[in-house]
């Protein structure tokens, strides 16, 4: 079980926003995202579900709130990525709106904020 060294979790995170997700009080998933202000899109870097609580909606929660969070400061985007074969997480994507643009690359164009 190998641990992070401080410089890999700052490298990780710098620039970034962190949600982490817990149950009676522990960590169960958790997203990174980053809001670029100077092209006003977003990008989800990592989603993370514990095995143990996946298909459960914790995942969609956790998209969802990202996504509200990106349209509410004005993006007109977000995207991520995804490793070819996680159909789980493909399928989480697609269910949200996202569209393949590209081999493991999707992106979910937002309606402006109201």
């Amino acid at each position: 079980n190998k641990r992070l060294s401080k410089d890999s979790v700052d490298y990780w995170t710098k620039d970034r926003s962190i949600i982490m997700l817990r149950k009676n009080n522990n960590p169960i998933g958790f997203i990174i995202y980053k809001i670029n202000n100077r092209y006003n899109y977003g990008y989800i870097s990592y989603l993370v579900i514990d095995t143990k609580h996946q298909a459960k909606g914790y995942g969609y929660g956790l998209m969802q709130h990202v996504i509200n969070k990106v349209q509410s400061l004005g993006c007109k985007d977000i995207s991520l990525c995804v490793v070819d074969g996680n159909d789980k997480a493909i399928g989480l994507y697609k269910k949200l709106g996202f569209k393949e643009i590209s081999k493991g690359e999707f992106k979910l164009q937002l309606a402006p904020a109201r």
